[in-house]
């Protein structure tokens, strides 16, 4: 996350929220994501393409008051 986000925090919680189903939160205290793709950079749809796989949803917004949140549910 240094690299990318410039962060020199990163959060991590992982949690029941349902009867076999669990919620993975990773935030961080970096820059952010701009959301613009750039070219050979696959980083993000390769996060949506493994938590697709993996019966998941994943969520990838900004963090308050900074940085990114990704949550991720999912059954194992």
């Amino acid at each position: 996350m240094e690299k990318h986000a410039r962060a020199d925090q990163v959060f991590v919680t992982l949690r029941p929220i349902a009867s076999g189903k669990f919620r993975l939160v990773v935030r961080d205290n970096g820059c952010g994501i701009k959301g613009v793709k750039k070219e050979g950079h696959y980083g993000l749809e390769i996060m949506h393409e493994r938590t697709r796989i993996l019966g998941g949803v994943i969520s990838i917004e900004p963090a308050v008051p900074n940085g990114t949140q990704v949550v991720v549910d999912f059954t194992p």
